[in-house]
C-alpha cells in the first residue's frame, strides 16, 4: 500500500517563536518542515538545495534582502509556490508582493486551520498549474509534428486550403469541405464573433481567438485560432489561420472554476452554520436565564448571551460579504453597540451613543477581538460609567494611522475611582488578553469619565 508522500516546506521568518510555532503546526499537519531560514540569502541557498515544494516566506527579513526580493531570486531557478506571511497589509507591499505571482498571503496573527487552509489550497492550485501547463505542452508538440490545423482563407472567408490535420481531427472528407465558407462549420453561437473578427482582421496584422468546430459526428470541439493578415502577400493572398484543439485545457479551467466555486460555497455555509449555532447557543442563555430567579446568575447570562451575540454578528457579516476573508469594522461596531444598547433597555434621551469609526476592515480573528473588546467596554460604560442627574454619553472612535490603530472608548460618569486597582476587575484582566492577542496596548485612566485606549 503505497503512503501518500508529505509535502516538504522551507520556513523563512527572522522570528525565531514565530519559526518554531509554524514547524511544530506544520508537522502536526503532517507536513515536512525541511529547514527554518531566517535571512532572505540563506533563504535563496536553502530552497535551491533542498528543493522543497513549498516555501512560507516572511515579508520582513533581516539582512539585505527582504522576502519579496528573496522570492524573486528563487523563482528565477524553480517553479515552486511561495506563500507570504506578514503583519502589514499597506498598497506598496501587497503590489510587490502580487507580482512574484504568490499562491497565498496570510495576515498574522492568523489561526492554525488558516495555515493549513493556505498551503493545501496553494499545493492544490500548483498541482492545476503543473497540468495546465502540462497540457499546453502536449499541443505545443503537436504543433511541432504538424497536427495543428492549418487553414487558409480567402478574404470572403472562403475555404481555400485545409491541412490534413483538420479532416483527421473533424472527420470530413476533403470533398464536404471543398468551396465551403469556413463558418459552416462553426458553432451556431460563434459564427458572429468569428464573422466579426475575420472582417476586421484587415486592420489587423494578426488576431488569436477562441470558438467551437463541429465534428462531422454532431460533436464540438473547442479551436484556438492565430489568424494572419497575408492577404496582400501574393503567394498567399489569404488569411491564414493556424489553429489547435484546447479542448481538454477548457474542461481543466471549468474543473479549477468548479472546484474554487465548491470550495466558496463550503465556507459560507460553515459560517452559515457557526452563526446558526451561535444563535442557538445564544437562546439556550435566554431561556437559562428566564428560568432563574438569582439575579447575579441572570446577569452572569446576560453577559454571556452579549459576548456570544458580538461573534455571531461577525458570521452573519462574513456569511452576507462578497470577499469571505473581511470585516467591516465601522458597520459591525454600529450593529454591536446598538445591541449592547437595546439590551439595557435605555431611551435615546437619556443615553446618547457617539461613534465615530475610520473606514477600515479586519480579518475574523481582529475583527473577533476588537469586537470582545467594544462588548465589554460598552456593557460596564451602561452598567458603571452613566451620571445619576444628566444624560449618560458613550463615545467609541476608533481611529488609525500608517502604523496603527487605536480604539477610545469613554463615558461622562463618575470615573474610575482607582485607575490602577481597575486594571485588576476580570472584565479589564479579558480586555487586557485580547489587547495582548492584538499585539497592542492598554490605557486606562480619567477624562471626564472612565476612559480606556487600545492601541495596537
Amino acid at each position: 500500500m503505497n503512503e501518500t508522500v508529505k509535502k516538504r516546506i522551507l520556513i523563512v521568518e527572522d522570528e525565531s517563536v514565530t519559526a518554531l510555532l509554524l514547524e511544530q503546526q506544520l508537522e502536526l499537519f503532517g507536513f515536512e518542515v525541511v529547514s527554518t531560514e531566517s535571512t532572505g540569502e540563506e533563504a535563496i541557498e536553502t530552497a535551491l538545495k533542498s528543493r522543497p515544494d513549498i516555501i512560507l516566506m516572511d515579508v520582513i527579513l533581516s539582512g539585505e534582502l527582504d522576502g519579496i526580493a528573496s522570492a524573486e531570486r528563487i523563482l528565477e531557478y524553480m517553479d515552486i509556490p511561495i506563500i507570504y506571511l506578514t503583519a502589514n497589509s499597506d498598497k506598496t507591499t501587497v503590489e510587490r508582493a502580487k507580482a512574484t505571482g504568490p499562491f497565498g498571503y496570510l495576515l498574522k496573527p492568523f489561526e492554525e486551520t488558516e495555515l493549513k487552509v493556505a498551503v493545501e489550497i496553494a499545493s492544490y492550485k500548483h498541482e492545476m498549474e503543473k497540468k495546465l501547463k502540462q497540457s499546453e505542452a502536449r499541443f505545443r508538440a503537436l504543433v511541432q509534428n504538424a497536427s495543428d490545423i492549418i487553414t487558409v482563407l480567402d478574404f470572403s472567408g472562403y475555404v481555400l486550403y485545409q491541412s490534413p490535420s483538420f479532416y483527421k481531427l473533424l472527420g470530413y472528407t476533403e470533398e464536404e469541405v471543398a468551396k465551403q465558407p469556413y463558418t459552416q462549420f462553426i458553432h451556431p453561437e460563434d459564427v458572429d464573433k468569428v464573422q466579426e473578427i475575420l472582417q476586421g482582421i484587415s486592420h489587423h496584422k494578426n488576431v488569436k481567438f477562441e470558438y467551437r468546430l463541429q465534428q462531422k459526428d454532431g460533436g464540438y470541439l473547442w479551436i484556438e485560432t492565430l489568424a494572419n493578415n497575408m492577404l496582400e502577400n501574393p503567394a498567399i493572398q489569404g488569411i491564414v489561420a493556424n489553429s489547435r484543439n484546447i479542448t481538454e485545457r477548457k474542461i481543466v479551467e471549468k474543473q479549477v472554476k468548479d472546484a474554487l466555486k465548491q470550495k466558496e460555497v463550503l465556507l459560507k455555509e460553515v459560517y452559515h452554520r457557526v452563526k446558526n449555532n451561535l444563535a442557538m447557543i445564544e437562546g439556550f442563555m435566554t431561556l437559562q436565564k428566564q428560568m432563574t430567579q438569582d439575579q447575579e446568575l441572570r446577569k452572569v447570562f446576560e453577559n454571556l448571551k452579549r459576548r456570544i451575540h458580538s461573534m455571531a454578528i461577525i458570521h452573519r457579516n462574513l456569511y452576507q460579504s462578497h470577499t469571505l476573508d473581511k470585516i467591516d469594522l465601522s458597520s459591525y461596531l454600529e450593529e454591536l453597540v446598538r445591541h449592547i444598547s437595546k439590551s439595557f433597555r435605555y431611551e435615546e434621551e437619556q443615553v446618547k451613543l457617539q461613534l465615530k469609526v475610520a473606514p477600515v476592515s479586519f480579518d475574523l480573528n481582529k475583527s473577533i477581538a476588537i469586537g470582545l473588546i467594544t462588548n465589554e467596554l460598552v456593557t460596564n460604560c451602561f452598567k458603571y460609567g452613566l451620571p445619576q442627574n444628566e444624560p449618560g454619553r458613550i463615545t467609541i472612535e476608533f481611529t488609525n494611522s500608517d502604523t496603527s490603530y487605536q480604539l477610545k472608548i469613554k463615558d461622562n460618569g463618575k470615573g474610575f475611582s482607582d485607575a490602577k486597582s481597575e486594571r485588576k476587575t476580570l472584565g479589564i484582566k479579558l480586555i487586557n488578553m485580547l489587547t495582548q492577542d492584538l499585539n497592542g496596548e492598554m490605557d486606562v485612566f480619567n477624562d471626564n469619565g472612565a476612559c480606556v485606549t487600545i492601541k495596537f
